[in-house]
């Protein structure tokens, strides 16, 4: 890489673009992002410049910046999560402080909500020729697009009142790294991030500065083909396959020569025990990547072991909500732990298992109420859903759960809906962790991410297709282990997910449940 080149390359856009100048700050993205009414709009403009923040985040990496880089990819995915896809910024902590503003600028963000929906409603109208710059020819297109600028504006109003507040003086800012850090207060977080010009492995931790793994020269390539080589297998063969089995086995030998064996080496460096949670923070394709299953590691005693098996893994689309997800805005009125179970119709022939897995989830001693409103979410500590996943090729939003009836829980339903969220839900359907085809996987968005970022406290996904009875036993083996008795009564239940996760997945192997199914299965949340 040369690093002149990178600034004489992507530097003329970013001030062509309204961002002048290094580094790049949140407020200038915004004002870019500004200029484009929906996500749709924003890629068809700036196509593959939506990486710029991990472009410049290499370069700050070449010129020893770990720190700023960190805060350049953290306030990119910030951007791009929750200004672009309009999920929300958690106020609950505004809400018990200044319940006033909180209500105002939860309206206003709607109100902005409904304009980028009426946007693309327009767009969606429009026939495929039509070009972006003629809309602004169109009055319903103006009238719109004026509305939203008011809005835009209304909302920073009242933002500018929520950061005169003692305590808030952060709040909707682009955090700094000693802000970020604390992240990683319960274990390291481990940042892949991915461009044409370099590619580099950092470490979050919460006390000391981010160590840096240099990667090889080809990283960038390997990445590209190991994506190319899983997406072509999994579209010609069954997930339950022989074909699909050795792909995703030659598959993960190589991604732990790429990432594993670099990461776990580096992690001993640091004298991080095994057996310590850690958090994968990935950027680019690695965002669709099982990096908790990367092996076979080679061990002392001979077992084939997994990443997994040396640390407890989870996955965060970005650091700030790992954060929130610790401190959780208002407890749910729920002294007893309840599970609020959302299904598909237990009769469905489609989805023999759910019965089955109903009565496992009811046999855990947990009370369950078999709800389909979403507004049952209101008085539980947990949700378990069980039903078929749908996933849609370049319309993430339309990623969703079939519930009974055929009724669909849409991920735009999740975003819209004003909830208190629950401290877990389990996805026990297929897809929820995978991305649709033509996705811009780089953003990290699909349904599991998603919900976590919204708010939910720990989400359990899936990467591919589950079969009916792991589902059925793996709820069991977790639900025991979530609410042994008095073993882990002290610990949040959002923090328990991933301890009970691991080992309920471990009990599966004992079975002896093959790779891709229990590779299957991840973890989001502290």
């Amino acid at each position: 890489m040369v690093v002149g080149n990178f600034g004489k390359t992507v530097g003329p856009f970013l001030y062509n673009a309204g961002v002048s100048e290094y580094p790049i700050d949140y407020a200038g993205l915004f004002d870019l992002w500004a200029r484009y009414p929906n996500a749709s709009s924003f890629h068809r403009r700036l196509g593959f410049k939506i990486q710029i923040p991990l472009e410049y985040a290499s370069y700050q990496i070449e010129r020893g910046q770990l720190e700023s880089a960190i805060e350049t990819i953290e306030h990119g995915k910030t951007l791009i999560w929750s200004e672009i896809y309009g999920l929300r910024t958690s106020i609950g902590r505004l809400r018990r402080v200044n319940p006033g503003l909180a209500d105002r600028l939860a309206t206003v963000s709607w109100a902005l909500q409904a304009v980028r929906r009426s946007e693309s409603a327009h767009e969606l109208a429009e026939s495929p020729s039509s070009a972006v710059d003629d809309y602004e020819d169109l009055d319903v297109f103006r009238d719109v697009s004026k509305e939203r600028r008011r809005l835009l504006k209304q909302r920073q109003e009242v933002i500018q009142k929520v950061q005169a507040l003692a305590g808030f003086e952060d709040f909707m800012k682009a955090l700094p790294f000693r802000t970020l850090q604390k992240a990683a207060c319960h274990g390291p977080i481990i940042v892949i991030n991915r461009c044409h010009w370099r590619c580099d492995i950092l470490i979050v931790l919460h006390d000391s500065p981010p160590p840096i793994i240099r990667t090889a020269k080809d990283f960038y390539e390997c990445a590209s083909s190991l994506e190319a080589r899983i997406k072509d297998t999994r579209r010609r063969c069954r997930i339950d396959s022989i074909q699909y089995r050795r792909a995703l086995r030659h598959f993960l030998k190589e991604l732990h020569e790429l990432v594993g064996k670099p990461v776990i080496d580096r992690l001993r460096e640091l004298n991080i025990p095994e057996q310590s949670r850690v958090w994968w923070y990935p950027t680019s394709v690695f965002c669709s990547f099982p990096l908790h299953t990367m092996g076979p590691v080679r061990s002392n005693d001979g077992r084939q072991q997994y990443f997994s098996d040396i640390y407890i893994c989870s996955y965060t689309p970005t650091l700030s909500a790992l954060m929130e997800a610790r401190s959780p805005a208002s407890p749910i009125p729920d002294p007893n732990p309840s599970l609020c179970s959302l299904s598909a119709n237990p009769a469905n022939d489609s989805l023999p298992g759910v019965t089955n897995e109903m009565e496992a989830v009811r046999n855990i001693g947990v009370p369950v109420t078999m709800l389909t409103l979403i507004d049952g979410l209101e008085n539980h500590s947990l949700t378990h859903f069980v039903c078929r996943g749908l996933i849609e090729g370049g319309k993430p939003f339309d990623t969703a759960l079939e519930l009974d009836g055929g009724d669909r829980l849409t991920l735009l339903d999740i975003v819209r809906s004003r909830l208190p969220t629950t401290e877990v839900a389990f996805l026990s359907a297929c897809h929820t962790a995978e991305f649709a085809d033509d996705t811009h996987t780089g953003e990290g968005f699909h349904f599991t991410a998603a919900m976590q970022y919204y708010g939910f406290g720990s989400v359990i996904g899936t990467m591919w297709d589950m079969r009916d009875i792991d589902g059925e036993d793996l709820s069991r083996i977790y639900y025991k282990d979530m609410f042994l008795d008095g073993v882990h009564d002290s610990i949040p239940l959002r923090e328990r997910s991933g301890w009970a996760l691991r080992y309920a997945v471990q009990k599966l192997r004992e079975k002896g449940v093959s790779l891709e199914r229990w590779a299957n299965f991840v973890h989001y949340g502290p």
